[in-house]
């Protein structure tokens, strides 16, 4: 079964898996996630440089224990990528179906 990350791989900005995205390209994968009802289980911010990458814990968030309606841990994912978009930063965003 091919998952939501592997639509994605194609516009990762390094080789390799999960998908490290841009953050328009992170905020449709939460959004293909909400059209799946796939979970949100956290975002990771990454500096990229060439094709490494370096996390920044600062810009990481976990949701995996978020609330008990799925339709949370959606908005939080979308409002954190949202404040995000201009950051210079890249994401991997951790689903339920990886």
């Amino acid at each position: 079964m091919v998952g939501i990350q592997d639509e994605f791989l194609p516009l990762s900005v390094i080789s390799g898996f999960p998908p490290v995205l841009a953050p328009e390209d992170a905020l449709a994968l939460i959004r293909r996630c909400r059209e799946q009802q796939v979970r949100v289980l956290g975002i990771d911010g990454f500096h990229v440089f060439d094709q490494s990458q370096q996390p920044d814990m600062g810009e990481s968030i976990d949701y995996s224990r978020l609330g008990d309606t799925v339709e949370d841990c959606w908005n939080a994912a979308e409002q954190f990528l949202s404040e995000r978009m201009r950051s210079g930063l890249y994401f991997e965003v951790v689903t339920a179906d990886q």
